[in-house]
């Protein structure tokens, strides 16, 4: 069977593809995922106690919110936004604005730790993002890949895990810099700060090593 044949099948019978998605996986859970444990762990132990709880709620509350968004989102391919889900969708933005303003007060007390946590994470992206490219390098060769990960960035979707979408900081209306308005200081604190809610067990990767 031809590259073009098997393309033509779609996405979804790609096995190259899932062979991909699954090794970028496993690079994620067993090279990265233990490092930056290490890091969010000193991260979290330089918070008090009453911090500490905070963002522990937080966290389990974002786990929650994105395993609902993934819900929606598959609701959603299957037919058209109803009402219903779209006040679904607005009344997931309201929860993710309530855990940002949660996060605030803590990221202001600690920011100082939280600031060296991103610098840790960081100083070893180069070489995970090395390590991840000669990965998707490997099957770029695959011609039902490569259509794949076009018709994702096409749709805007920059990475194949799900993006963390926290933004604890408001964006600069009056600022040209940066994605909407947000200089390249505040998105750089947001990315930093979004890490206090990172889990080895969730479901998301930092923002820091968002892929594009």
């Amino acid at each position: 069977m031809s590259l073009t044949t098997f393309a033509q099948k779609g996405k979804n019978k790609c096995a190259e593809l899932k062979q991909m998605k699954t090794e970028l996986k496993t690079h994620y859970t067993t090279q990265m995922t233990p490092e930056l444990k290490i890091i969010h762990t000193s991260l979290i132990s330089q918070l008090s106690a009453e911090d500490q709880k905070i963002v522990k709620n937080l966290q389990a509350e974002q786990e929650a919110l994105i395993l609902e968004k993934k819900k929606l989102r598959k609701k959603g391919k299957k037919s058209a936004k109803s009402g219903e889900e779209n006040a679904a969708i607005q009344d997931l933005k309201e929860k993710y604005k309530t855990i940002n303003q949660a996060l605030k007060p803590i990221v202001k007390r600690n920011k100082a730790a939280v600031l060296a946590a991103d610098k840790a994470i960081m100083a070893k992206s180069g070489a995970w993002k090395k390590e991840r490219k000669a990965i998707k390098t490997k099957y770029s060769e695959y011609e039902c890949v490569t259509i794949a990960l076009e018709k994702a960035q096409a749709k805007g979707r920059k990475r194949v895990n799900t993006n963390q979408r926290i933004k604890p900081y408001a964006k600069n209306k009056k600022a040209k810099k940066g994605k909407k308005g947000e200089t390249g200081k505040n998105k750089k604190m947001r990315k930093a700060a979004a890490f206090l809610l990172w889990s080895a067990d969730g479901s998301i990767m930092p923002q820091q090593l968002n892929e594009k």
